[in-house]
């Protein structure tokens, strides 16, 4: 199952799981924000439904602008999302090659 070595090193440290919990957190955090779209798309949708015998003009703008203007923000959302992820993740990996680095001069 699991050896030796293998709960040793991660116990001290020597291995690292955060390298698949940021990718998995990545995730979800683009599943929440892609929810979060569509639910400002369908609010904006209902709003502009009932109010549609008021101002038909603005509600049905407001129908086709909402899914363009809430698409271009998740992209630019996502966008920033990979960003921030992926400079976590070039930490963990300079400390990774760095920790190697050390190993090899110690030897």
């Amino acid at each position: 199952m699991f050896k030796k070595e293998k709960i040793k090193d991660f116990i001290n440290f020597k291995t690292l799981i955060t390298e698949s919990v940021l990718k998995w957190v990545f995730l979800v955090v683009i599943a929440l924000a892609a929810l979060g779209t569509i639910i400002m798309i369908l609010g904006a949708w209902i709003g502009a439904v009932a109010t549609m015998r008021w101002n038909a003009g603005a509600a049905i703008g407001t129908i086709i602008i909402t899914p363009i203007l809430g698409i271009i923000g998740f992209a630019v959302s996502a966008l920033f999302i990979r960003l921030g992820f992926e400079s976590l993740l070039i930490r963990f990996l300079t400390y990774r090659e760095v920790k190697q680095i050390n190993e090899k001069t110690k030897e």
